[in-house]
């Protein structure tokens, strides 16, 4: 595999080398997990599925339209990379409830919070990360969409699950008091 720090991939094998940096701490940086409360929120769709759309509205409701911040994932930490951006994860929050950002399926979620999930159809969550990664983490017009697609449904990662995972394990918490899933279509018509 090419080298590719400092610049975007060219290949679905440099695609997956960018992936597994985003998410590998540093050679001793702490790896401390979330203590929960059970006021905490953690806001958990399957990526490009309402994410960063939902850590807005938690945050505006829970601080009256706060926008004092550069980007929302400092108000609405992202459990899965909190290790590696130094950051501590346990801190407090500007107020209460402590929101956060994940993609984690159910089974691999901290236990003893709430959780708001919104989900998404398969294929316009897919063409989202497409549009998205390309740019950002894919140098335009290398990798086509048929080969993302590949790497899309064979995506498992920090979050170990692809997307039918995540999606079914959120969907078996439907009726739980402690879990609201959202349609991302309904919330974006309203």
């Amino acid at each position: 595999m090419t080298e590719t720090t400092g610049r975007r991939a060219h290949s679905i094998e440099e695609l997956g080398g960018v992936m597994a940096r985003m998410f590998t701490p540093p050679p001793g940086a702490p790896d401390t997990p979330l203590e929960t409360r059970a006021d905490d929120v953690m806001i958990s769709p399957y990526g490009k599925a309402g994410t960063t759309m939902l850590q807005q509205m938690f945050h505006q409701l829970r601080t009256g339209g706060d926008m004092d911040f550069d980007d929302i994932s400092r108000v609405v930490p992202w459990i899965e990379t909190a290790s590696v951006l130094g950051l501590d994860i346990n801190a407090e929050q500007r107020v209460a409830p402590r929101g956060f950002k994940s993609h984690l399926h159910y089974d691999a979620a901290p236990r003893g919070m709430r959780y708001v999930i919104s989900l998404r159809d398969a294929g316009p969550s897919f063409l989202s990360l497409y549009h998205f990664f390309e740019g950002w983490t894919i140098e335009p017009g290398t990798i086509d969409l048929e080969d993302m697609y590949g790497f899309w449904t064979d995506l498992r990662g920090p979050v170990d699950a692809d997307f039918w995972g995540h999606l079914l394990s959120w969907w078996a918490r439907r009726d739980e008091p402690d879990t609201l899933l959202l349609s991302y279509d309904h919330i974006v018509a309203e």
